[in-house]
């Protein structure tokens, strides 16, 4: 069984205020909970650490936490799975926490480029493709050109005045709730 996150999330304070003093006593809410019932699973004998009112952590406990995560290819206490993505999550063990994971649409912006030939399909006057902002040389694009609206991205032709002093602009959907955070990174690293 995997360790709840909110468990860990609180195992993981733990662990920082057992760098400063022995041992921490914390009073049974629900993540202590969530520990008690997890510990029990993995045959972790509390003893005198549980209480009817809390349960007393130390070095010891949490190193046989850490084992049994180790041993079912879990991630240890102290690494943190939030903000990663799915894949680099699965490097970290087997546990995956989508709640908490980078969404796999937070670095992609939707583009607008000059038609790329494809067999079998007919040509268009721009390509719009999905492309990831970390993959972009922002060097060779003149401008950004943010397009609020989608039916106006898929409309807009960068051939109008405003944009003749620029070579090639950088043609960018702003982004609704599947493009909005790429077009934020985007912005951000233009700006740099």
């Amino acid at each position: 069984m995997n360790l709840p996150s909110r468990a860990r999330n609180g195992l993981n304070g733990v662990a920082r205020e057992l760098l400063r003093q022995p041992t921490v006593e914390k009073p049974r809410r629900q993540w202590v909970e969530d520990v008690v019932a997890w510990c029990r699973q993995q045959d972790i004998d509390l003893g005198m650490r549980l209480s009817s009112q809390a349960l007393r952590f130390d070095a010891e406990l949490l190193a046989q936490i850490d084992s049994v995560l180790a041993s079912a290819h879990l991630a240890p206490l102290g690494r943190s799975l939030s903000g990663l993505s799915s894949a680099a999550q699965a490097k970290e063990g087997v546990e995956e926490d989508k709640a908490t994971r980078e969404s796999p649409r937070a670095w992609r912006v939707l583009l607008s480029l000059p038609p790329q030939p494809t067999p079998g399909l007919a040509s268009e006057p721009r390509c719009s493709r999905d492309v990831d902002v970390r993959h972009l040389t922002l060097g060779a694009f003149g401008a950004l050109v943010q397009v609020e609206n989608l039916d106006s991205f898929y409309a807009f032709n960068p051939n109008i005045s405003a944009l003749s002093g620029y070579a090639q602009p950088l043609i960018a959907y702003r982004g609704d709730s599947h493009y909005g955070g790429g077009f934020a990174h985007l912005a951000e690293v233009w700006r740099k």
